[in-house]
């Protein structure tokens, strides 16, 4: 009895390659319009994503 996709951890489910001409039109399907109106990050936000970069990198760990 096998487990469906969406329960099944990363590392076993099966994996689906695309080739580049695949790939770009997915990416040709998205609507980016609201990433290219998005206001500038605030200071607390840069803030908390470089404690995120940190925290990813291992870094303020020890």
């Amino acid at each position: 009895m096998s487990q469906p996709d969406s329960t099944r951890p990363p590392s076993q489910r099966p994996v689906a390659f695309k080739s580049k001409k695949r790939i770009k039109e997915e990416w040709a399907k998205l609507d980016l319009s609201d990433l290219e109106d998005a206001k500038p990050p605030t200071e607390e936000h840069e803030a908390l994503h470089d404690l995120y970069q940190d925290d990813l990198h291992g870094l303020g760990n020890e």
